[in-house]
């Protein structure tokens, strides 16, 4: 079953479902996919304003604080992988399970887990050139961000 076709907002994942969404796709939808997701990371978005460019360091406990509050904007923005026909990768499909996903950190937002897996030096230098606002690259810890089965599929209905 076909979970998010029309996700109402960018999914939340872990990079163990990222690599099983992506496996046994073709190499133009990975990067169909990734031009998508590259789009929108690169996008300045309203309300993001946080740019700092922090790499290869854990962030302090204040600037987590801050970017935090960003990130409550970005989970409320479109998935750039959502299109008139439907979702670039077909969806997270039967590999989307909210119980088992819930189990598996760090989580990030989706096009941040393919630019990361498809091209993990292009997003750490546009990250550093203060490119992409934090809040999109931050990982994300919180369980209950995960949208559920219900949510998804009462959204498209």
């Amino acid at each position: 079953m076909m979970i998010c076709n029309n996700c109402p907002t960018v999914p939340i994942v872990s990079s163990h479902l990222t690599a099983q969404v992506l496996r046994g796709k073709a190499k133009e939808t990975w990067g169909k996919a990734l031009i998508a997701s590259m789009s929108w990371l690169l996008e300045r978005h309203p309300g993001l304003e946080i740019y700092e460019g922090i790499n290869g360091r854990p962030y302090t406990i204040e600037e987590r604080s801050t970017i935090a509050l960003e990130t409550g904007l970005v989970e409320r923005l479109g998935c750039p992988l959502r299109t008139e026909t439907g979702c670039i990768l077909g969806g997270l499909g039967p590999h989307y399970n909210p119980g088992d996903e819930a189990k598996r950190g760090p989580y990030v937002f989706l096009p941040t887990a393919i630019a990361r897996m498809l091209a993990p030096n292009e997003l750490k230098n546009l990250v550093a050139s203060c490119a992409v606002a934090d809040a999109k690259v931050m990982v994300l810890t919180r369980n209950s961000s995960l949208p559920t089965r219900e949510m998804l599929v009462g959204a498209s209905a």
